[in-house]
């Protein structure tokens, strides 16, 4: 079973932030697409639908930090799919959860309730195999992963001013000349007379 890393240790301050941002989500998506593969197992099927909930959030929280790299159609069909599965792998994982403390508290469960949580359970699992299938059918999850992430980029409309790359540790950071040089003279002088006051 892969290991995927919730921190990004390959990072670097002058990185810029579209690359980053890239790996962040990349990585959240492939492991959503891993746990997705792994539920079918019988044996760890409740691992991976625990896992697969972490990674969905993990890969929405990717989506909504990185939002100026990601396109807005693109990115809200998503994180649309995200909470659906996150959803779906929630209903089974409550039902598991609430099982397992049931079984193991100190009185036993009345069985009218153990057949209720059976049936729910049974309910879930279907609803969220149905839905797995659908994602996984002929690629269909990696595929808008895939497109999803090959449309990231820094927008034009961010590059008014760009922080040249230098030696952070000198604080010797320049900024280059804006394009529109009146606008932001006009809001430094506007800092400058407040400052004055």
């Amino acid at each position: 079973m892969p290991r995927f890393d919730k921190w990004l240790a390959e990072i670097n301050p002058d990185d810029l932030v579209h690359r980053v941002g890239r790996k962040a989500i990349r990585v959240r998506l492939a492991a959503v697409v891993h746990f997705l593969e792994e539920a079918a197992d019988k044996s760890d099927r409740a691992e991976a639908i625990h896992q697969l909930r972490i990674w969905t959030r993990r890969a929405a929280a990717a989506l909504r930090l990185f939002e100026p790299i990601v396109p807005s159609t693109a990115g809200k069909k998503m994180k649309k799919r995200l909470r659906k599965i996150r959803a779906a792998a929630g209903q089974e994982r409550d039902c598991d959860v609430l099982m397992e403390s049931l079984r193991s508290g100190a009185d036993e469960p009345p069985q009218s309730i153990l057949q209720a949580l059976k049936k729910r359970r049974r309910a879930a699992r279907w609803a969220f195999t149905a839905l797995r299938q659908r994602r996984l059918k002929r690629d269909k999850l990696q595929r808008q992963c895939a497109r999803l992430i090959d449309e990231l980029a820094w927008p034009k409309r961010h590059s008014l001013c760009v922080i040249a790359r230098s030696d952070w540790t000198n604080k010797n950071t320049a900024i280059k000349r804006p394009l529109n040089q009146s606008y932001i003279g006009s809001v430094l002088e506007k800092d400058r007379e407040g400052a004055g006051k």
